[in-house]
């Protein structure tokens, strides 16, 4: 329950975007080169996660983390907006929709008798994308940070959480990961208003049947 909480706050497997936005899904993979102060995963294995972004975006917003200190949160402000410039094709603030990575590394944190350490005052999550073809996805919050980049002859990445001991000296659980692939290409996502549609249409079919009996 504690670990369902925290993942909850972070936001990692909720989204809202615009209902005008042009989301689409991308599907990753990626091979394990090396593991600092963790034991969750091998070196070699492989991992993924999938997100959603705007493919019709050309900025994104980074985030401080408000009053309460927890990003994500309502009380959240907008430190600056950054828009495409030069080489720039795209940018937009993105959300995870699956990265079970993070599931595993905090489980492994709590095992250990470690607790979770907010390591920065700002919060985002965005990608980026240039006319040369590279792909750069990099996101903060709270505990933990993420980078991936793809370029044309290679690409690497790496998942960090912060941490800090029961002897309370701080330290960092990160997984380097590289041979990035793209598994499922662009999938359409449908629009928030359809899906309230399907919903609401649940609902009517699931009163009818009720009324009957």
């Amino acid at each position: 329950m504690r670990l369902k909480n925290l993942l909850a706050a972070l936001g990692l497997s909720i989204f809202t975007f615009n209902a005008s936005a042009a989301l689409i899904t991308k599907t990753f993979e990626a091979d394990v080169f090396n593991t600092y102060r963790t034991d969750v995963v091998n070196i070699g294995d492989t991992i993924s996660w999938s997100l959603t972004y705007d493919d019709a975006s050309t900025s994104y917003t980074v985030f401080n983390d408000g009053v309460d200190g927890l990003g994500g949160t309502s009380d959240d402000t907008v430190d600056f907006v950054s828009n495409c410039t030069g080489s720039c094709q795209l940018k937009s603030n993105f959300t995870f929709i699956n990265f079970s990575l993070i599931d595993q590394v905090l489980a492994g944190i709590f095992g250990e008798g470690s607790t979770l350490r907010d390591a920065t005052s700002q919060n985002y999550a965005y990608v980026r994308l240039t006319s040369s073809g590279t792909q750069n996805y990099s996101f903060i919050k709270d505990f933990i940070s993420m980078n991936a980049n793809i370029y044309s002859t290679s690409s690497s990445g790496s998942l960090s959480v912060q941490t800090r001991t029961s002897a309370g000296s701080i330290s960092s659980k990160q997984i380097t990961f590289n041979n990035i692939r793209e598994v499922t290409g662009n999938v359409a996502v449908p629009e928030p208003s359809s899906l309230a549609v399907f919903g609401l249409a649940g609902l009517l079919l699931a009163g009818r049947r009720f009324s009957r009996k």
